[in-house]
């Protein structure tokens, strides 16, 4: 049951979704769409009600998703590497089944190791395929013994050059040498991570443009030499997409925020406290 208390105030189009049990106990998916009329000097204002039936498209879409999460499955890692001197925590959780954003781990050897997080495009099928897409690339360029820039460039080229139509993949990689306590990042169109040492908060924002903007890009990386203690933290912009009931934003500074008031935990324990906030 649907009731608008003052019809005055329904000035936007609404839709609602929903399910029902038919005889047999079959299940049906249907849509209600309400369109505002306002009325004019001789007609009364109210609002055009239409019921759709939309099991097929739902039934599709939850077949579409579920190959889609089968395959997403195959291309993100099953854990974590056991990097030498580095305690590590990571959360995934998507919007819907099959999300957009991925994240590698590769072991390089002689304790380095490469970190990937990327924001892909879209969610279901569509981002399975640019997940693959990713994943092989990279691991790809990696295997050729390219360096740090060397993976950036290379990765421009295929979003740029090789993918039909345009495909922009903000990403950051970074390059973890744990021999001497030394992180390289190349932030690439992405939000800012955050480094925390005491009670010192700083955030390294994008030092390139996104994959695939530029047919060609002359790749940065920087430098972070590490110390006994540090935090390090970045999410995709999926994490400022968190509306609360108010309708606001997690947005930049409730992550400086919160990144501030959760240091001096393990990396469990701020990722823990970390969902509760969100």
């Amino acid at each position: 049951q649907i009731q608008y208390r003052n019809i005055d105030h329904f000035a936007e189009s609404h839709s609602f979704e929903g399910e029902c049990e038919i005889q047999g106990g079959k299940t049906r998916y249907f849509e209600i769409s309400l369109q505002p009329s306002p009325g004019g000097a001789h007609l009364p204002g109210g609002a055009m009600c239409v019921f759709r039936d939309v099991t097929t498209r739902k039934l599709s879409f939850d077949h579409e998703i579920a190959y889609a999460a089968r395959e997403q499955s195959e291309f993100l890692p099953e854990a974590v590497p056991n990097f030498r001197d580095l305690d590590f925590d990571y959360a995934y959780i998507p919007y819907i089944a099959v999300g957009g954003d991925y994240y590698d781990f590769v072991s390089l050897g002689e304790d380095r190791y490469l970190i990937l997080m990327a924001d892909l495009t879209g969610h279901g099928v569509q981002a399975a395929l640019y997940m693959s897409m990713l994943n092989i690339s990279f691991h790809e360029i990696v295997r050729r013994g390219a360096d740090i820039r060397g993976i950036v460039q290379q990765l421009n080229y295929v979003f740029a050059k090789l993918v039909p139509g345009t495909l922009i993949v903000p990403y950051i990689l970074f390059e973890y040498d744990a021999v001497r306590a030394l992180l390289r990042y190349a932030n690439v169109g992405h939000p800012p991570f955050f480094h925390v040492r005491g009670e010192s908060v700083t955030e390294y924002r994008r030092n390139n443009p996104a994959s695939g903007l530029r047919e060609t890009l002359e790749a940065k990386a920087d430098e972070i030499q590490l110390a006994t203690g540090d935090l390090l933290f970045c999410a995709t912009d999926g994490v400022e997409d968190v509306v609360n009931r108010e309708g606001d934003r997690f947005e930049d500074e409730r992550v400086a925020q919160a990144v501030h008031d959760l240091a001096g935990r393990t990396p469990k324990e701020f990722s823990a406290a970390l969902k509760e906030r969100l």
